[in-house]
């Protein structure tokens, strides 16, 4: 069921998200940062209601799919009962060297 779903993040991905929430207030400020975090954690929420949301990318690895927020990508597989958050990228970053297949 939908509404039972929930998301997790991989220790990778919440590296990611500690490593933006680090280096947005230098180059952003504060403010930019909690409204930055909110927006990555509300694209992560709207997983749960629609966990296809997104592209493919089976090429990178099976199951794989990504979505893009502002200057980030979160990619992320998922189930019946979980959307894993599998790494947040930067939109330069080569996910190929990032993310496992």
């Amino acid at each position: 069921m939908t509404s039972d779903r929930r998301f997790v993040l991989t220790e990778k991905a919440e590296r990611d998200f500690r490593s933006i929430l680090r280096y947005t207030p230098q180059a952003r400020g504060v403010r930019q940062r909690d409204v930055y975090a909110d927006r990555l954690i509300s694209a992560m929420g709207d997983f749960i209601k629609f966990p296809v949301l997104g592209a493919a990318r089976d090429d990178i690895s099976p199951g794989l799919r990504f979505h893009p927020v502002e200057h980030h990508v979160n990619y992320n597989r998922f189930n019946d009962d979980h959307v894993v958050v599998v790494r947040i990228l930067h939109e330069r970053m080569d996910v190929f060297t990032h993310v496992e297949s």
